[in-house]
């Protein structure tokens, strides 16, 4: 664990909760990944506004249901809404050269919205 992930804790900033509906985990467990399922079940039981979820399937998953996934793109945006960053631009590019997966398409039509291109 991170120092500021530890100290974000020790602040009161970050709850570490651990889901209770395991069998829904003990279930689901290889058409999602671990991580994921115990994410979703924690949305569940805490009646989160939304989860943090990159894969498609996982997404998926959450909107069935009834959560609102949020990913890394929507994180970047959220960001640059309340003044954190002043670009996204930047951060996409880095992430699309290491290897995260966003379609040219789509990066374009994300930097358009956000008055980037």
């Amino acid at each position: 664990m991170s120092r500021e992930f530890k100290s974000a804790v020790k602040d009161g900033k970050v709850t570490v909760y651990t889901p209770k509906d395991t069998d829904f985990i003990k279930r689901f467990y290889g058409k999602l990944h671990f991580v994921e399922l115990g994410l979703i079940i924690c949305g569940k039981e805490l009646e989160a506004d939304f989860v943090i979820l990159d894969e498609i399937a996982a997404r998926n998953s959450a909107i069935d249901l009834s959560l609102v996934p949020l990913g890394l793109i929507g994180i970047l945006r959220f960001a640059k809404s309340i003044g954190l960053i002043t670009e996204i631009k930047k951060y996409l590019i880095h992430l699309k050269q290491n290897g995260f997966r966003i379609s040219n398409s789509l990066l374009s039509k994300i930097l358009i919205e956000e008055g980037e291109m």
